[in-house]
């Protein structure tokens, strides 16, 4: 072992060495159901992410742990993003990613993605948290009509690096059949002139219930952890 890899808030990372090969060793918490994370789903998505080129390789994963390719890279910033080459480069990605079949895969519900976190908090940090409009939220959405694609679903910076081969979409937890937007809006925000996997624009409105639903599911999921 070379050392400890800081940053994940959910697992235990580790970077290892067997000569001039280095992997990164990720142990998954035990309690992962309570954080809203399916761990055959995570297995199911790796396997259409095999031959991807914008994913570490995995060498091994299973409900325990994940063992990948280490990138010698650099996580990127919002404000790189936005800069016009990354911004292609992160658009190109998530066209490929939507092009990929999910083999039996479900269509994601965000309402009872939410309701896991739900079920365990107290009715008091609920209503802090506004509940009933992030419930209202899922709802909308699930109830739209959309065609899913394979979503990341936790594009934040952090999961994101830049190497000399381009950029690099890691932790794939949170990776479901879900909204064909909803990585966008999370990397570009709803004003941002989204466009669906058919090139089709996605309506300001349905724009900002994802930017609602993002930034609700992202306090429950804190609210759990505390």
């Amino acid at each position: 072992m070379v050392c400890q890899l800081h940053g994940g808030l959910t697992n235990q990372s580790f970077l290892v060495a067997d000569g001039d090969d280095r992997a990164v060793v990720r142990i998954n918490r035990q309690d992962s159901y309570h954080l809203g994370i399916d761990r055959q789903r995570e297995i199911s998505v790796h396997r259409a992410l095999a031959d991807a080129t914008y994913v570490p390789d995995v060498l091994l994963i299973d409900a325990g742990v994940q063992v990948s390719h280490y990138i010698a890279a650099q996580t990127v910033t919002a404000e790189m993003l936005q800069t016009p080459t990354l911004r292609r480069q992160a658009l190109h990605n998530l066209a490929q990613i939507h092009a990929l079949a999910l083999p039996d895969a479900a269509r994601f519900s965000y309402l009872r993605h939410c309701q896991v976190f739900a079920r365990q908090l107290p009715a008091a940090r609920l209503r802090e948290l506004d509940w009933t409009a992030l419930a209202a939220a899922a709802h909308a959405i699930d109830n739209a009509e959309w065609t899913p694609v394979l979503c990341h679903h936790d594009l934040v910076v952090e999961n994101i690096l830049l190497c000399d081969r381009g950029l690099f979409f890691i932790d794939w937890e949170y990776a479901g059949f879900g909204h064909p937007a909803f990585d966008a809006v999370k990397l570009f925000g709803a004003d941002g002139h989204i466009v669906d996997n058919y090139g089709r624009s996605v309506p300001l409105k349905t724009c900002d219930t994802l930017a609602y639903l993002q930034q609700g599911m992202e306090k429950i999921w804190y609210a759990v952890q505390d």
